[in-house]
């Protein structure tokens, strides 16, 4: 497994790199030659490979963090937590075709925040970007406690994928819709490995073009549940209410 995603990385950053030493060279001949514009449009895309592949740095880098961290659990309050998650989201998709977000209730659970809150980055993240080409894109999350855990659900009406491979989209550089869509693969593991951290477990449910939905426990006990059984799903997980609560604000 280590081999496999060595390889994996070695092939994300490989291609961008050689291609900025190309583009380096070419705007350097075009310098020579005069010929500013052309070595302007190498430049900028000399950028743009950049900051793809120090995106790419940090994703791995938050990936190996969350895999050490152990959790300092504290009481958290999830809907504070999720309403922070979605203010920095609108101003990162101020720009794109945003859906509705509706945040139903979520109750407090024992967790650490810092380690939930690229959990809720990446599911609520995804599930906009995935719902960016719907003019009907509509969002949810919600959760509730019972007597072993508290269970967590993003849900969204986006692209989807096949159930086929709701195992496989855990698995680092493991992309549905790497054609259409941007990404480098890691933010489910991230949120696999913040969510097992805390003993939990993380699963998800789509329809092709119709829904998708994530959801997560957290377990009470301070102590790593190893192997608990998945909390009954919660009921407005299956099905999206009709109105909605919350959108991101424009900027």
């Amino acid at each position: 497994m280590m081999a496999s995603f060595n390889r994996n990385v070695s092939h994300d950053l490989r291609g961008p790199i050689g291609c900025i030493a190309s583009l380096a060279s070419l705007a350097g001949d075009a310098l020579n030659k005069g010929d500013v514009v052309r070595a302007r449009g190498r430049l900028s895309m000399i950028s743009e490979m950049a900051e793809a592949s120090a995106k790419l740095v940090t994703a791995l880098l938050d990936l190996a963090s969350t895999d050490r961290a152990e959790p300092k659990r504290s009481r958290v309050d999830l809907r504070a937590l999720v309403d922070e998650v979605v203010g920095q989201l609108s101003l990162c998709v101020a720009h794109a075709p945003r859906a509705a977000i509706r945040v139903l209730p979520l109750p407090t659970a024992m967790a650490d925040a810092d380690l939930l809150r690229p959990v809720f980055l990446n599911l609520i993240g995804n599930a906009l970007k995935f719902t960016r080409n719907r003019n009907d894109g509509q969002v949810e999350i919600g959760g509730f406690s019972d007597a072993q855990h508290t269970t967590v659900f993003v849900r969204d009406n986006g692209i989807g994928f096949e159930n086929s491979a709701a195992l496989r989209i855990f698995e680092p550089f493991v992309r549905m819709h790497w054609r259409d869509y941007e990404g480098h693969g890691i933010g489910l593991s991230i949120v696999q490995a913040a969510i097992q951290r805390h003993g939990g477990r993380v699963w998800a449910t789509s329809t092709p073009g119709k829904a998708t939905t994530f959801q997560f426990t957290l377990p009470h006990e301070e102590k790593r549940a190893r192997g608990a059984p998945c909390a009954q799903p919660h009921p407005a997980a299956s099905a999206f209410a009709h109105t909605t609560d919350r959108a991101p604000s424009p900027v």
